[in-house]
């Protein structure tokens, strides 16, 4: 309800108007200075596991002046863990070794993609050399590797190669493209498909 405005339309008398002092304390309401979000900022991280929510959570809940303060003053609010939607190239480069400790190699760009680390694969693309240092899976096969690849599904599978829709839904999308381009060097796998490529 905006008070202001429904007492300019109903000219209403102020004495006895039981609303008039709340219009008042809304019109003398002091601002918060940034020390005082500081405040508000680590109440807030503390009640969100010690990371203070990002900033489309922080405007969704009421908090935009807490998020101009932060913007103007950051300095202010780097002692309090942020929510950060995106990872600088530096951050990715962490998580890439901690992948690459796991897998025993940094995983390729599929499985990147597939399991949520697709700004990690841009990173990559972005600045290779932040990523040299990892040993990597290669991102491309060559033709002559799909066909191992082929080679091995089919063993696996029957001595048949599975249908185009499995290799793309399991991340051999690179080697039905390959047999695609290259006809030739798969036509001694069997393939149990409609259409043969």
């Amino acid at each position: 309800m905006n008070i202001e405005s429904d007492v300019m339309k109903k000219n209403l008398d102020f004495e006895g108007w039981d609303l008039w002092d709340e219009f008042c304390a809304r019109q003398d309401k002091k601002y918060k200075t940034p020390e005082e979000w500081v405040i508000v900022a680590e109440e807030l991280a503390e009640e969100h596991d010690g990371t203070l929510p990002n900033t489309s959570w922080l405007q969704k809940n009421g908090y935009t002046a807490l998020y101009r303060s932060m913007r103007k003053q950051p300095d202010l609010f780097k002692h309090i863990i942020q929510y950060k939607k995106y990872k600088t190239p530096e951050e990715w480069v962490i998580v890439a070794k901690q992948l690459a400790e796991e897998h025993g190699t940094l995983p390729n760009q599929w499985w990147l993609e597939k399991n949520k680390y697709a700004g990690l694969d841009q990173a990559m693309r972005k600045q290779p050399d932040l990523f040299k240092h990892i040993i990597q899976d290669k991102k491309i096969k060559t033709p002559e590797e799909w066909v191992l690849v082929a080679e091995e599904l089919a063993e696996e599978h029957d001595r048949i190669l599975p249908k185009p829709r499995w290799l793309q839904k399991n991340q051999y999308g690179g080697l039905y493209q390959a047999m695609k381009k290259h006809p030739d060097l798969f036509k001694h796998i069997k393939r149990d498909w409609f259409k043969k490529c």
